[in-house]
């Protein structure tokens, strides 16, 4: 997996009210998260540049802590990719349209191999952020869409590896998909 590990950091006055630090990875021209953001809240006695750099430094830790996780997710064989996506993309609340999209790319992938796994099935739901930004959606749903893919990495994949899809697909629509 060819990745660049990069930090971003973003501030709100309004919702948020702080200053969100995020690891993330940027693969193929598109960066996602890896983990939960750490966030100082504007007001308070926790609200100090010390603070935020504390945070900043802990992003690094956050990152090496990610990769161990990347890594033991290749361990995790995935026996029915297509279900699986569609399951995990359901379950974490990824947009249909968008995942439908990204799904194309992803059997194409796995079209000739025997296995999947976890990682290869998270890296191709994170094609939805590509998908969303040709689909001229706003940044701050963009910011949106990235954390709820993210929820992916806090989730048992094995759970959703069946052969059977649970979301409802639309024979109309040619998103009839049978497992292997």
């Amino acid at each position: 997996l060819n990745v660049t590990t990069a930090i971003t950091v973003a501030t709100s006055n309004i919702g948020l009210s702080g200053v969100r630090i995020s690891p993330q990875f940027l693969h193929d021209g598109t960066d996602f998260i890896i983990g939960k953001p750490l966030i100082v809240k504007h007001k308070g006695k926790n609200a100090t540049m010390d603070k935020i750099r504390e945070n900043a430094n802990m992003t690094y830790s956050l990152i090496n802590k990610s990769i161990v996780s990347f890594s033991k997710m290749q361990e995790i064989p995935i026996q029915y990719p297509v279900p699986c996506f569609c399951n995990v993309a359901k379950r974490i609340g990824i947009p249909k349209k968008l995942a439908m999209a990204a799904l194309e790319d992803y059997k194409m992938e796995v079209e000739n191999k025997l296995l999947s796994n976890a990682l290869e099935l998270y890296i191709a739901l994170t094609e939805v952020l590509s998908y969303a930004k040709y689909e001229k959606m706003s940044d701050h749903e963009i910011d949106d869409l990235k954390e709820t893919v993210g929820r992916a990495l806090s989730i048992n994949f094995s759970d959703y590896d069946i052969p059977e899809i649970e979301w409802h697909m639309k024979k109309d629509k040619g998103y009839v998909f049978h497992a292997a």
